[in-house]
Protein backbone atom coordinates (compact mmCIF):
# COMPACT_ATOMS: atom_id res chain seq x y z
CA UNK A 1 0.00 0.00 0.00
CA UNK A 2 1.49 3.33 -1.09
CA UNK A 3 2.22 5.52 1.41
CA UNK A 4 1.64 3.61 4.46
CA UNK A 5 3.96 0.86 6.32
CA UNK A 6 3.01 -2.41 7.83
CA UNK A 7 3.08 -1.75 11.90
CA UNK A 8 2.54 -4.45 14.76
CA UNK A 9 0.68 -3.66 17.30
CA UNK A 10 0.58 -4.96 21.10
CA UNK A 11 3.80 -7.44 20.34
CA UNK A 12 2.45 -8.81 16.96
CA UNK A 13 -1.04 -9.68 18.04
CA UNK A 14 -2.80 -7.07 16.13
CA UNK A 15 -1.78 -5.35 12.69
CA UNK A 16 -2.26 -2.35 10.37
CA UNK A 17 -0.55 0.26 8.01
CA UNK A 18 0.09 3.25 9.15
CA UNK A 19 1.10 6.15 6.78
CA UNK A 20 4.78 6.84 6.42
CA UNK A 21 4.81 9.97 8.43
CA UNK A 22 3.87 8.41 11.64
CA UNK A 23 5.93 8.90 15.31
CA UNK A 24 5.23 6.73 17.49
CA UNK A 25 4.31 8.10 21.05
CA UNK A 26 5.66 5.20 23.18
CA UNK A 27 9.47 6.68 21.48
CA UNK A 28 9.15 9.88 23.25
CA UNK A 29 6.48 9.10 26.35
CA UNK A 30 4.85 6.88 28.47
CA UNK A 31 2.02 5.10 27.43
CA UNK A 32 0.14 2.70 29.21
CA UNK A 33 0.15 -1.20 28.18
CA UNK A 34 -3.45 -1.19 26.48
CA UNK A 35 -2.72 1.75 24.42
CA UNK A 36 -0.74 2.29 21.27
CA UNK A 37 -0.61 5.82 19.88
CA UNK A 38 0.97 7.24 16.94
CA UNK A 39 1.59 11.06 16.17
CA UNK A 40 1.09 12.84 12.64
CA UNK A 41 4.87 14.01 12.46
CA UNK A 42 3.37 17.25 11.00
CA UNK A 43 0.63 18.16 12.13
CA UNK A 44 -1.67 18.06 15.66
CA UNK A 45 -3.27 14.78 14.38
CA UNK A 46 -2.92 10.84 16.13
CA UNK A 47 -4.58 7.67 15.42
CA UNK A 48 -4.88 5.77 19.33
CA UNK A 49 -5.57 1.84 19.38
CA UNK A 50 -7.10 1.42 22.99
CA UNK A 51 -7.78 -2.33 24.34
CA UNK A 52 -10.65 -1.99 26.69
CA UNK A 53 -12.67 -4.03 28.50
CA UNK A 54 -16.27 -4.00 27.44
CA UNK A 55 -18.33 -1.71 29.66
CA UNK A 56 -21.14 -3.43 32.06
CA UNK A 57 -24.64 -4.34 30.34
CA UNK A 58 -26.73 -1.29 31.81
CA UNK A 59 -24.20 1.58 30.13
CA UNK A 60 -23.35 -0.36 27.05
CA UNK A 61 -25.61 1.26 24.10
CA UNK A 62 -24.09 2.02 21.14
CA UNK A 63 -20.66 1.17 21.85
CA UNK A 64 -18.76 3.63 19.86
CA UNK A 65 -21.21 6.32 21.47
CA UNK A 66 -20.25 5.26 25.04
CA UNK A 67 -16.48 5.06 24.12
CA UNK A 68 -16.83 8.64 22.32
CA UNK A 69 -18.56 10.30 25.68
CA UNK A 70 -15.98 8.96 27.64
CA UNK A 71 -13.06 10.13 25.82
CA UNK A 72 -14.64 13.27 25.84
CA UNK A 73 -15.68 13.49 29.41
CA UNK A 74 -12.05 12.84 30.24
CA UNK A 75 -10.92 16.21 28.61
CA UNK A 76 -13.64 18.55 29.08
CA UNK A 77 -15.96 19.68 31.69
CA UNK A 78 -18.56 21.04 29.39
CA UNK A 79 -21.39 18.80 28.34
CA UNK A 80 -21.99 21.68 25.47
CA UNK A 81 -18.84 21.21 24.00
CA UNK A 82 -20.00 17.53 22.93
CA UNK A 83 -21.41 17.06 19.41
CA UNK A 84 -22.10 14.06 17.87
CA UNK A 85 -22.07 14.08 14.07
CA UNK A 86 -22.69 10.88 12.65
CA UNK A 87 -22.80 7.37 14.11
CA UNK A 88 -21.97 4.39 11.76
CA UNK A 89 -20.73 6.36 9.37
CA UNK A 90 -17.36 4.96 8.58
CA UNK A 91 -17.65 2.23 6.74
CA UNK A 92 -15.84 -1.06 6.60
CA UNK A 93 -15.82 -4.58 5.91
CA UNK A 94 -14.75 -6.13 9.52
CA UNK A 95 -14.74 -10.11 8.39
CA UNK A 96 -10.71 -9.52 7.05
CA UNK A 97 -10.07 -7.79 11.04
CA UNK A 98 -11.02 -11.61 12.33
CA UNK A 99 -12.72 -14.60 10.64
CA UNK A 100 -14.80 -16.93 12.73
CA UNK A 101 -15.23 -13.83 16.09
CA UNK A 102 -18.67 -12.94 16.91
CA UNK A 103 -17.99 -9.04 16.98
CA UNK A 104 -19.65 -5.77 16.54
CA UNK A 105 -18.07 -2.92 15.02
CA UNK A 106 -19.87 0.79 15.71
CA UNK A 107 -18.43 4.32 14.40
CA UNK A 108 -19.41 7.69 15.65
CA UNK A 109 -17.88 11.13 13.64
CA UNK A 110 -18.08 13.85 16.56
CA UNK A 111 -16.61 17.31 17.54
CA UNK A 112 -15.85 19.28 20.40
CA UNK A 113 -15.42 22.55 20.82
CA UNK A 114 -14.08 22.67 24.49
CA UNK A 115 -10.99 24.68 23.79
CA UNK A 116 -10.41 24.52 20.53
CA UNK A 117 -12.14 22.27 17.74
CA UNK A 118 -10.96 19.02 17.70
CA UNK A 119 -12.83 15.87 15.23
CA UNK A 120 -12.77 12.96 16.88
CA UNK A 121 -13.61 9.76 14.75
CA UNK A 122 -13.57 6.60 16.72
CA UNK A 123 -14.13 2.80 15.90
CA UNK A 124 -15.12 -0.15 18.11
CA UNK A 125 -14.33 -3.84 17.81
CA UNK A 126 -16.25 -5.48 20.17
CA UNK A 127 -15.29 -8.93 20.47
CA UNK A 128 -17.83 -10.08 23.17
CA UNK A 129 -16.31 -13.56 23.49
CA UNK A 130 -13.27 -11.97 25.67
CA UNK A 131 -14.91 -9.08 27.12
CA UNK A 132 -12.92 -6.51 25.35
CA UNK A 133 -13.67 -3.32 22.88
CA UNK A 134 -10.91 -2.49 20.86
CA UNK A 135 -11.37 1.04 20.23
CA UNK A 136 -9.80 2.87 17.41
CA UNK A 137 -9.84 6.56 17.24
CA UNK A 138 -8.39 9.27 14.89
CA UNK A 139 -7.70 12.73 16.45
CA UNK A 140 -7.63 15.54 14.13
CA UNK A 141 -7.00 19.19 15.96
CA UNK A 142 -5.09 20.25 13.17
CA UNK A 143 -8.51 22.01 11.01
CA UNK A 144 -7.08 25.09 9.69
CA UNK A 145 -3.55 23.27 8.85
CA UNK A 146 -2.92 23.08 5.54
CA UNK A 147 -0.51 20.99 5.42
CA UNK A 148 0.58 18.46 2.81
CA UNK A 149 0.96 15.41 5.36
CA UNK A 150 -2.23 15.76 7.13
CA UNK A 151 -3.94 12.88 7.49
CA UNK A 152 -7.80 12.53 6.08
CA UNK A 153 -11.04 10.46 7.03
CA UNK A 154 -10.17 8.43 4.11
CA UNK A 155 -6.25 7.83 5.66
CA UNK A 156 -8.00 6.83 8.87
CA UNK A 157 -10.33 4.31 6.52
CA UNK A 158 -7.29 2.82 5.46
CA UNK A 159 -5.64 2.47 8.73
CA UNK A 160 -8.79 0.41 9.62
CA UNK A 161 -8.99 -1.14 6.25
CA UNK A 162 -5.86 -3.60 6.58
CA UNK A 163 -6.38 -3.56 10.66
CA UNK A 164 -6.09 -7.18 11.60
CA UNK A 165 -5.93 -9.50 14.75
CA UNK A 166 -3.93 -11.87 14.61
CA UNK A 167 -3.29 -13.50 18.18
CA UNK A 168 -6.38 -13.81 20.56
CA UNK A 169 -4.43 -15.34 23.55
CA UNK A 170 -3.67 -11.19 23.74
CA UNK A 171 -7.20 -11.45 25.43
CA UNK A 172 -6.76 -14.28 27.56
CA UNK A 173 -5.71 -13.17 31.50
Amino acid sequence: MAGFAQKELFGGALTCFLPLNVLDASDVRQVPDNQEIFLNSSVDQNIIFDILETPDENVMGHAATFHYREIIDDHSSDEASLRILSTDSILLDSSQFCPNCPMTVSSVVGLSSADSVMILSLVVFRLPQFRTDIVVSFNDSSSNSESPQKWSLETFQAVLRFFRLKDTSLFIN
